[in-house]
């Protein structure tokens, strides 16, 4: 039996089919690299836009920084100045005030006390009694702890009341707190008919000797 005659077209149908595979893996290739330019594009924008909100944060978040800088550094500045002032005026109020020199004050009365008047024999032996440690007893200008009468009263020899603002007490000396030797000037005092030193002689004896007889009574006991 005789072979079939060969189809004289199929070369080009062969080839036509060649061709049309190659055009279509051609054209999906196209396609796939088509969507990834896109899809770079895409993520090319994603980071711009990243980057531009977190440029916009940056520069929102520094100015605000630099405004929130610039409040602090004003608000101290204001209280610098005001700090300033106020120490300038109490400067100022403490230069006008009277100057009353403690240290003068104390030895004229040891001297007064010395010579026999008895109130200064009394107010000097209130000094020995509570002492004088300096500034806390004197100037009450917001350094001072406290305003101490019965230590200041014997120095100034005047009650000031409310015109303290107007003093300032300088050349503070110390005195130690001595019970014998306030209880000496007391006396002394008491002897001389002195109403509050007896009194303080008279406590003093009563704490010493609260139970036993006694057997000196004083000149200024009222007994």
């Amino acid at each position: 039996m005789a072979n079939p005659p060969a189809n004289p077209f199929k070369p080009l149908i062969v080839g036509a089919v060649v061709m049309g595979a190659l055009a279509l893996v051609t054209l999906a290739g196209n396609w796939i690299l088509a969507e990834s330019r896109e899809a770079d594009e895409r993520t090319a924008r994603r980071i711009a836009e990243q980057q531009r909100k977190f440029q916009e944060q940056e520069a929102r978040y520094k100015a605000e920084n630099e405004a929130r800088r610039k409040e602090i550094q004003e608000a101290d500045h204001r209280a610098f100045v005001a700090r300033e002032a106020a120490e300038a005026k109490r400067k100022a109020e403490l230069a006008a005030r009277r100057k009353i020199n403690v240290s003068e004050r104390v030895e004229a009365l040891r001297l007064k006390a010395e010579d026999g008047d008895p109130e200064s024999q009394y107010l000097y032996g209130c000094l020995k009694r509570f002492g004088l440690t300096g500034l806390g007893d004197f100037n009450p200008d917001g350094t001072a702890r406290q305003f101490r009468p019965l230590v200041a009263y014997p120095v100034m020899g005047e009650n000031f009341g409310g015109k303290l603002h107007e003093v300032l007490f300088v050349d503070l000396p110390e005195i130690t707190r001595d019970e014998t030797a306030a209880m000496s000037w007391f006396e002394r005092a008491a002897l001389q008919g002195h109403d509050e030193a007896q009194y303080e002689m008279a406590h003093y004896h009563s704490r010493s000797r609260p139970t036993a007889a006694p057997t000196f009574r004083p000149p200024w006991s009222t007994r």
